[in-house]
């Protein structure tokens, strides 16, 4: 898992590089730099992943068709495309709607935790 999140984060670099946000001229990625800059924070992904998965099976949290449906439309008024194309670009991508899934019942075990939390001031 934190393999992943820490794939997840140099794809997420490479992206903003190629779109702008370096420029030319910058160094080329040293994979030993990025692992020692940003394990620690894929790590840290993973740990609150795995909470929030644990956190959803005890709640016994589900995604609704209704709600898959939601995220794909708002995938798509982001990308500017139509439903179906976002959810065949997913598939494409990721075989399956299995991550899109994950990241909602993530999101609902969140939303969860905030509507349980008791805020103290000290």
């Amino acid at each position: 898992m934190v393999e992943r999140e820490f794939e997840d984060i140099l794809s997420r670099i490479e992206s903003h590089r190629r779109m702008g946000g370096g420029s030319q001229q910058d160094a080329p990625l040293k994979l030993e730099a990025l692992q020692k800059e940003y394990m620690p924070v894929a790590e840290e992904r993973a740990r609150s992943r795995i909470l929030l998965q644990i956190i959803a099976e005890q709640e016994k949290l589900k995604v609704e068709e209704r709600e898959l449906d939601e995220e794909i439309g708002l995938m798509a008024r982001s990308m500017q495309a139509t439903a179906q194309e976002v959810k065949q670009w997913v598939l494409a991508r990721q075989g399956s709607l299995e991550g899109l899934r994950t990241r909602i019942i993530e999101r609902k075990a969140l939303d969860l935790l905030h509507e349980k939390a008791e805020i103290v001031e000290e």
